[in-house]
């Protein structure tokens, strides 16, 4: 089973093209009654002549009629037109033939002389006849030269034959050959001449003599009589295709085109009613012409405000999120890739709002730790992957000292840093989150989407040195930023510090201690004091060994953030004392424990009394730890232009589609009615992926993408390929607000594509109040489709409507196909009596393809045949795969783009042919297998001064590349699917280059298009004897080769 071939015939044959779909027999030319042109009739006229004669008065012959026409210019030209050389260079080879047979060497020169002679005998005749025309005739200069330099060519051939000793031998003399293929080239350039000189003399020549202008009559009269005889193909295939099968051409088939309308301000919505009729100019004959509405449309005011889109990249390790705002391009009339790499979001993240976040200053720590989520976090990662933002003074502020330590993010805040206040819109730009909170918002880098199961976190802070406090005395506030007396000038028992800072007393459970420096460092504080917390207008102690503990109960509507309050009989909270109690006065002579009496007694100086110690204090500080356990945490995802407040379960938001478009719409209200026209840059999309799903939903007001009914939904997009309206209702129990992810009061739309967005096309425009408009014979003038409307030339109804401001016509129109000509007719009416608008062979598919697809150049049937990724099976039964192939000469494609059928083309031949085929049958449409070929070779050019090799590199790429593609470089007649290429055959057009003087050490690589980089870089270049297809419906793509200028010899 060595030579055992797995290929089957009929799959490897070329397909069908349009031009193949014409036999030539149903050519109205093809066969011709009387094939005879005029020069035709002309030179048998002139033969004829010779044979009739003119009689003597004895009746005896007294010339011929030759002179009525031999001498005319006008007859002369017809000779010369249809001088036969092609006929010369036959009888040539034949001569040559015959010379074989000849023995002796005169003979043969007599042969060889009497066909030159007799060529040289007809110019002669024909100069002898030149030389007596009229000095106007034009091209009797060039005749005369002419015949000049042939009679000198005729000499030197003539003497060369003479000369020979061998006349076989000289037909194989380079010098000589070259000089009888010019004696022929002259020939034809003087045959080319010569009708062009012949026609101007019929068209235009006013010196014909009288008998010859009425031959000339007769001649063009003649013709007349010519076509009607040579008219019985055409009135053959009439008679049976019309008469006998009573069958009739296709009629023209209208276009559309898309129209929007603009209403007045302050109208009510109303009905533009169907087959309203629309102004469209006039035709190139001049009749006027209409277009009508296809369908109702219910006019309103709605509005497209804003337009967004958003694009997911697959990562390795990461998915990478893309937001762009594409506004102002809806309008603008230029393309533009909806699902591209446009803008990286920097707004993607996640952020959380908690009084634990009011932390006005001091060294602040903040700590983030997730339970059972994030492990091994490193400080680089994090500044790779993350941005820390919190709400400043005035500004969001970005953190840039924190660590990751096991699963735990500490922020540090010096000091010096702004104090972090509740989130205010009117200067913490961004999106606008409800809360009454500060907020840590941690963004991600570049929009790196790194997602995270988080099953708990909790949020701790640290405040040390913390002095945004107030300090009160049983007398007013204490100004602590400098030192003062603890307990007045003149302490008593119960002297009191207050101290107050909302900051501490709004985080429940947070712990605090007192950090206070006296200027006697002896003399402790706390040894002569208690500490006691107000709570509910009740002081309660506290045990000196254990921090202050806020226990107070906090509510919602409690959270400030103003000044620190001030310490009155009012106040039942938030207040913790430092009573001073227990400091020993004793040793005062009176005998009491009154500081005030021995001051007393100091002053009369009645005793050496020593005053006791005036409590000082010269640092009052704080510092206090709180976390989320017992305090409220708002934790939001932040979207590119909104959030949603979310428990987190993921660290960041999920974005589901590989490609969404977001349209904003305002001024709609419940219930309305919508019509969208989306506009495409048709054959954009990538014709080599399979076709995208694309889906419609809404934003409702729990920020939902919910589904539209389906009752009330269309998409003429066909999965964004085309130019199309989609049509959709506002549901009617929709409420505009409440929605967070983006602005509120705007109903939002979302066009979404799950994977493969590559395979939609590009956008041109989107416009709301949409409607579709068809041709139409409004006036019974016999107006038909003859070309496109151009774009801007409908701009009014016939029947004006008062609510509408204006109409417009953005685009030209679509569709629409001209009436069938009578060859149109012929071939279409031919095909059909034998597929009977049946798909069951493979010429009925091929054939019914290219008659309902004009753009279509080239289509291919594989019956039997199924291909998968990872394989072909060509012996599936009941499996058809269509290939179709185009030949774009759309420079702005890529080339690999230009032999492909755009993917709406290939769904609608889809399901053009499920239509026509039977249902047993599984039909697959697919593109032509796209293959690399890439050659490899040293090279020795012939040494030149002055010699640009890289020019010459470049111009044996091309020639290699138009080898391997020759569709990519000429016509589309040229675009076939591949067979196998000989490198034998390569490297001999490589070496007939004329500066090529060698190549060795040839080698080729061949993969597929669809490997990715890696596999394509891992194919090496090898030898091979010839290029096989990977596939029967392969093309090779054009490419750059490895050509390598050598200066070593040949033979080492």
């Amino acid at each position: 089973m060595a030579n055992c071939n797995t290929q089957i015939e009929i799959h490897r044959q070329p397909g069908a093209t349009q031009a193949s779909r014409f036999p030539k027999g149903l050519s109205t030319d093809f066969v011709l009654l009387d094939e005879r042109s005029i020069q035709d009739l002309i030179v048998s006229t002139i033969q004829l002549s010779k044979h009739i004669h003119f009689y003597g008065a004895e009746n005896v012959i007294d010339g011929n009629w030759s002179a009525l026409f031999s001498w005319e210019s006008t007859s002369l030209f017809a000779e010369l037109s249809t001088l036969n050389v092609k006929a010369l260079q036959q009888e040539l080879k034949l001569k040559l033939r015959k010379l074989l047979f000849i023995a002796d060497e005169a003979d043969r020169k007599s042969e060889m002389r009497v066909f030159f002679q007799a060529i040289q005998n007809q110019l002669t005749e024909y100069h002898s006849r030149m030389v007596k025309l009229p000095e106007a005739i034009s091209i009797k200069e060039y005749y005369l030269s002419f015949y000049i330099r042939v009679n000198e060519l005729m000499v030197y051939i003539m003497d060369q034959i003479d000369l020979s000793t061998d006349a076989l031998q000289l037909f194989h003399d380079h010098l000589f050959n070259k000089q009888v293929r010019n004696l022929f080239g002259m020939l034809l350039d003087l045959k080319t001449k010569s009708g062009s000189s012949f026609q101007e003399q019929i068209d235009s020549y006013p010196k014909h003599s009288p008998q010859y202008t009425l031959f000339l009559t007769f001649l063009k009269l003649f013709s007349e009589a010519q076509k009607e005889a040579n008219q019985f193909t055409t009135r053959h295939l009439d008679f049976y295709y019309k008469k006998i099968l009573r069958l009739e051409a296709n009629s023209a088939e209208p276009d559309f085109v898309h129209c929007i309308v603009q209403s007045h301000k302050n109208i009510d919505p109303f009905l533009l009613e169907k087959n309203a009729v629309l102004l469209a100019g006039k035709t190139d004959d001049g009749k006027a012409k209409y277009y009508a509405a296809t369908s109702d449309l219910a006019v309103n005011h709605a509005k497209i405000d804003q337009v967004f889109g958003g694009f997911l990249e697959n990562k390795t390790n990461f998915d990478q999120y893309y937001f762009h705002d594409f506004t102002e391009l809806i309008t603008a009339g230029e393309a533009w890739k909806p699902f591209e790499k446009h803008t990286a979001s920097h707004t993607i993240g996640f952020a959380l709002a908690s009084p634990l976040l009011f932390l006005k200053g001091g060294d602040r720590k903040i700590k983030l730790s997730f339970e059972n989520g994030w492990t091994n976090f490193n400080y680089q990662s994090l500044k790779d992957k993350f941005n820390f933002y919190l709400t400043a003074e005035e500004e969001w502020i970005e953190v840039n000292e924190y660590v990751g330590v096991n699963n735990m993010v500490i922020i540090t805040l010096p000091a010096e840093i702004s104090p972090i206040i509740p989130f205010n819109s009117d200067f913490h730009d961004g999106v606008t989150i409800d809360t009454t909170f500060p907020i840590l918002k941690i963004i991600a880098k570049n929009g790196q989407l790194i997602q995270k199961a988080i099953n708990a976190f909790i949020l701790e802070v640290e405040v040390n040195n913390y002095k945004e406090f107030s300090l009160f005395s049983d007398f007013g506030e204490i100004d602590h930023s400098k030192k003062f007396e603890a307990f007045g000038p003149i302490p008593r028992k119960e002297s009191s510090i207050y101290f107050s800072s909302n900051e501490f007393f709004q985080k429940k459970n947070a712990i605090g201690n007192f950090e206070i420096k006296m200027d006697d460092l002896s003399w402790n504080i706390f040894e002569h004091t208690t500490i006691n917390l107000l709570n509910k207008g009740t002081w309660g102690t506290i045990d000196l060994d254990n921090p202050i503990t806020n226990t107070n109960e906090i509510k919602e509507r409690e959270f400030t953030y103003d000044e620190n309050p001030a310490f009155n009989k009012k106040t039942v909270h938030g207040i913790a004392r430092i009573k001073f109690i227990n400091y020993d006065f004793s040793d005062s002579k009176s005998g009491t424990n009154s500081y005030l009496e021995i001051f007393i007694d100091a002053g009369k100086d009645k005793v050496n009394t020593n005053l006791p110690y005036l409590p000082i204090i010269t640092d009052f500080s704080f510092r206090y730890s709180a976390d989320s356990n017992d305090n409220e945490v708002q934790t939001f995802h932040l979207y590119p232009k909104g959030y949603e407040a979310k428990s987190l379960r993921e660290l960041l938001p999920k974005f589901e589609n590989e490609g969404e478009l977001i349209v904003g719409i305002k001024d709609v209200k419940a219930g309305q009615p919508l019509s969208l026209l989306i506009q495409v840059e048709e054959g954009s999309a990538d014709p080599t992926l399979a076709p995208a799903e694309i889906n419609f939903r809404y934003l409702d007001q729990q920020n939902v993408w919910s589904e539209f009914d389906e009752d009330i939904a269309g998409d003429e997009t066909n999965g964004l390929t085309q130019s199309g309206i989609i049509f959709f209702k506002v549901p009617k129990e929709f409420q505009f607000s409440g929605q967070t992810i983006f602005t509120e009061s705007i109903f939002w739309l979302r066009i979404a594509v799950p994977q493969r967005t590559a395979a939609v096309c590009n956008l041109v425009g989107l416009h709301l109040q949409a409607f579709k408009a068809v041709l139409t014979d409004y006036e019974n003038t016999g107006v038909l489709f003859t070309k496109h409307l151009e774009s801007k030339t409908i701009t009014k109804l016939l029947r004006p409507k008062n609510q509408i401001k204006k109409i417009e016509q953005p685009y030209s129109s679509f569709g629409g196909r001209a009436k069938d000509t009578d060859s149109d007719f012929y071939k279409r009416t031919s095909e059909r009596l034998r597929h009977r608008t049946r798909a069951i062979s493979k010429w009925d598919y091929e054939t019914l393809v290219l008659d309902e697809f004009p753009q279509v150049h080239r289509v291919k049937c594989l019956p039997h045949y199924q291909v998968k990724s990872d394989r072909v099976n060509n012996t599936s039964a009941g499996n058809v795969t269509i290939v179709p192939v185009a030949a774009s000469t759309n420079e702005n494609l890529p080339v690999a783009w230009r032999p492909l059928v755009d993917l709406n083309t290939m769904k609608r031949i889809k399901l053009f042919l499920q239509n026509h085929a039977t249902p047993h049958a599984k039909i697959d449409v697919i593109p032509p297998n796209l293959e690399h070929v890439r050659f490899s070779f040293q090279i020795k050019y012939h040494d030149a001064i002055n010699a640009d090799t890289r020019l010459y590199q470049e111009s044996l790429n091309g020639i290699i590349n138009a080898y391997l593609s020759p569709w990519a470089y000429k016509t589309q007649e040229n675009v076939q699917f591949q067979n196998e290429i000989y490198t034998s055959k390569l490297i001999q057009i490589i070496e007939s280059q004329n500066f090529v003087d060698y190549i060795f050490d040839f080698k080729a690589k061949h993969y597929d298009e669809d490997l990715t980089d890696a596999a394509k870089a891992s194919k090496t270049f090898k030898a091979m004897d010839k290029i096989v297809p990977l596939t029967d419906y392969s093309l090779f793509l054009p490419g750059e080769h490895l050509i390598q200028e050598s200066n070593s010899l040949c033979c080492t």
